[in-house]
């Protein structure tokens, strides 16, 4: 091969990487800039506070929703009477029922009635919206009256869910005849205060006094995320699933706070 004929190859090689360098530069940076679902960033959840109400109702504790999520039912722990009150914190109805350490309240969406708990007695008591008994059952006491229920959760095929404080923090599900299904001690919080569920996604929320935060846990993942509170001694945990709303009660400051959960 003559050099007129090499130079015109080495050439030809040349122009022809040249056209195609600049494809192979861009293909590589796009491909070294682009992550795979796995690798993407995901935002992490987290709560801000929209609003806090001052509430007449002196040391609050458990609190719910009703069927509407326009208004809630809040127990009273200073006057131990249960109280219907908008999402400001007006009251708008006092139930005729005088309980004993009343802690947690629950609404039963199969018939608008209501369930309480009352702590030192270690008792499920079942009210009609107007604070009459429908029934009351009484369980075996520990050996601290102080660490017995503190929250109860009826889902809506009328299975009820209560928390146990400590020693030990427990969920405890009862069958719908109020017999003991199951007990799971909870390890995660130093107490549990109350309990609320989104069913929409079926997660518990764990609302803990001393560890100062809500926990957002499901049977099948444990604890999913953590949620930090500024203040000890909340004691009443409502959710309010279709705007991410959280409604939680101090039963020290008599306040109720609404806060927004993002990115959950």
């Amino acid at each position: 091969m003559n050099r007129a004929v090499k130079f015109h190859a080495a050439k030809s090689n040349f122009l022809k990487y040249t056209i195609f360098l600049p494809s192979i530069i861009f293909l590589f940076i796009t491909f070294a800039g682009c992550k795979s679902p796995n690798e993407e960033e995901e935002k992490k959840p987290e709560i801000k506070l929209s609003a806090s109400y001052n509430l007449a109702i002196e040391e609050p504790s458990g609190i719910c929703f009703d069927e509407s999520f326009n208004s809630l039912w809040i127990v009273g722990g200073a006057s131990q009477k249960i109280y219907k009150i908008d999402k400001q914190g007006n009251v708008l109805k006092e139930l005729s029922y005088l309980g004993n350490d009343l802690e947690g309240i629950a609404f039963d969406y199969r018939d608008s009635t209501l369930w309480v708990v009352e702590e030192e007695l270690h008792s499920v008591i079942h009210l009609d919206q107007n604070g009459n008994v429908i029934t009351k059952k009484k369980f075996a006491q520990s050996d601290n009256p102080n660490n017995g229920f503190e929250g109860i959760y009826v889902d809506v095929s009328g299975n009820i869910h209560l928390v146990n404080e400590k020693n030990p923090a427990a969920l405890i599900r009862l069958n719908t005849d109020l017999t003991i299904k199951d007990q799971l001690e909870i390890n995660f919080a130093k107490d549990l205060s109350d309990i609320s569920y989104n069913r929409t996604n079926d997660i518990y929320f764990f609302l803990s006094d001393e560890s100062k935060a809500i926990y957002a846990w499901s049977f099948s993942q444990n604890v999913i995320e953590i949620f930090d509170l500024p203040f000890t001694k909340a004691e009443g945990i409502a959710v309010n699933p279709e705007m991410n709303k959280v409604f939680v009660v101090n039963d020290s400051l008599n306040t109720l706070c609404e806060y927004e959960i993002k990115d959950f």
